[in-house]
């Protein structure tokens, strides 16, 4: 299993009811701003699935997948997670994932700090995938 990020919060976000995607957009926009103040390479940002956002970054030589969801009456969720790394099938014909733990937290830090600065998120909780049961509120102690 490949290690991600999960991400869960409020929002209290500007309403647009002309458009289901408009929250997630402007969440998205938000944070892209933020991620390349911080010096990370941002490579797509769109509209994932009709349903949330989807962010495509570099860090260093590591690319990243940030899928941004939200469904009404539930807290948004945000996954962080390395793109183009082998797959099962991959490794077993001897592919070898890419280190990029390193890069990973440096994005999550880089997230966690917009969304404790963002003055409309709250109740936020971190969790690594191996490790869903033992949520943090802050990036800073997930068990790297």
């Amino acid at each position: 299993m490949k290690l991600s990020v999960l991400v869960s919060f409020d929002a209290r976000l500007p309403d647009n009811p002309e458009s289901r995607t408009f929250n997630a957009e402007y969440l998205a926009e938000r944070l892209t701003e933020h991620l390349l103040a911080v010096d990370i390479t941002v490579l797509l940002n769109e509209l994932w699935k009709d349903f949330g956002w989807y962010v495509s970054c570099r860090v260093g030589e590591t690319e990243f997948d940030l899928f941004l969801a939200y469904e009404p009456d539930a807290q948004w969720e945000l996954t962080i997670e390395p793109a183009g790394q082998p797959g099962v099938m991959e490794r077993l014909m001897g592919h070898k994932p890419k280190p990029f733990v390193d890069q990973l937290k440096r994005l999550t830090l880089a997230v966690s700090d917009f969304l404790h600065a963002s003055a409309f998120i709250d109740s936020i909780e971190f969790c690594l995938s191996n490790d869903v049961k033992n949520g943090v509120e802050s990036a800073e102690a997930l068990s790297w």
